[in-house]
């Protein structure tokens, strides 16, 4: 037994005792084939560490609207159980990096306007989220900060507030000196540094205010919202139309598959953006550390949709992987495992 599959037993075993299991996550491919999420690397890029990180959560505020319990109080038990396995299996291996990818809160849809807004009574006090924002804190995981939890840059929530060095924008993993590492993903969808306008951040809202009156199968207008971009016109057209009638959410684009590189192996689909973002960790890196080593692991979330994909790096040519650990969002509930030579993101299931 290798030592990934040593830490992955360990780790199934703790959540072997809550009723979970965990599966390899599949990636949505166009000839709808399997496309595992695993990926393993010619030498053991992570060594004798253990890196864990979990995508996007969006804690919101409880309601019909909130797309973490996507009504079902289910989703939050079976999260906080998830972490209990974590806390737990940190004891038997301290030498683990836990990050949690970003959009841990979604401010946008809890508050109603931009994500700068630091008002987060609404999430904080949400009685299912009581336990799972308490582990948050024993565990002192470390946040990266996304597009919908944006006012963690101006002020964290009280449980946290004395971490702020643990909540970044980007993040050096496993002592790597930057061949390894985490931004939440949604760097490009503003490159040239122009914010969202009010209108399309009004637009999240009324989505998930409408998601409250609207029948369960319109539950999730918000999510057609975000990926069609809306204008704030557009969004009061689709309420109109969508009252009283039944809509499936919009499927998700598949993504094309793509050849692995000479020396990995695992299933590889070609990820929007990946070669921008990782221009943009190469450049932090340079800031960061001075002398970094090149870039050979990156890992975001945002997507809420998991795959594995890779790009040459813009210097050396060498591949550069590019991991993208899924969601927590509509029912999913995915983590990314990596150890020695592989990384995986795993759906956790009920146990058989």
């Amino acid at each position: 037994m290798g030592f990934y599959e040593d830490r992955l037993l360990e780790f199934r075993n703790q959540l072997k005792k809550r009723g979970y299991a965990v599966r390899v996550a599949e990636a949505a491919v166009p000839d709808a084939l399997a496309c595992p999420v695993t990926v393993g690397f010619p030498s053991a890029l992570l060594g004798d560490k253990t890196l864990i990180a979990v995508p996007d959560v969006h804690l919101s505020d409880g309601s019909e609207g909130d797309i973490f319990l996507a009504g079902d109080p289910g989703n939050a038990k079976r999260f906080t159980d998830t972490l209990g396995a974590i806390n737990d299996y940190l004891e038997s291996d301290p030498n683990t990096f836990l990050l949690q990818l970003g959009d841990w809160y979604d401010v946008w849809r809890a508050i109603g306007h931009d994500a700068t807004q630091a008002q987060y009574a609404a999430i904080d006090n949400t009685p299912g989220y009581q336990q799972l924002l308490d582990l948050d804190k024993e565990l002192g995981m470390a946040h990266l900060i996304g597009n919908h939890d944006a006012s963690f840059l101006h002020a964290l929530p009280d449980r946290r507030v004395a971490d702020g060095n643990l909540f970044r924008f980007g993040m050096g993993l496993m002592k790597s000196n930057g061949r390894v590492f985490a931004i939440h993903g949604h760097q490009t969808d503003d490159i040239e540094g122009v914010p969202s306008p009010d209108s399309d951040q009004r637009v999240v809202w009324l989505g998930t205010l409408a998601a409250k009156y609207l029948t369960s199968e319109a539950r999730h207008l918000q999510n057609f919202l975000d990926q069609e971009g809306a204008s704030a016109a557009a969004a009061f057209d689709w309420l109109k139309a969508l009252i009283g009638i039944n809509r499936p959410d919009p499927v998700p684009k598949p993504r094309p598959r793509k050849q692995a590189p000479d020396g990995f192996t695992g299933s590889f689909v070609e990820r929007e953006d990946q070669a921008s973002l990782v221009n943009i960790v190469i450049d932090a890196c340079k800031k960061r550390y001075g002398t970094p080593d090149p870039l050979e692991l990156l890992v975001v979330g945002h997507s809420h949709k998991p795959c594995v994909s890779w790009t040459p790096h813009p210097q050396s040519g060498k591949p550069v992987i590019v991991v993208d650990a899924g969601s927590w969002v509509q029912g999913a509930a995915q983590i990314l495992f990596g150890a020695g030579n592989r990384v995986s993101v795993f759906d956790i299931v009920k146990a058989p």
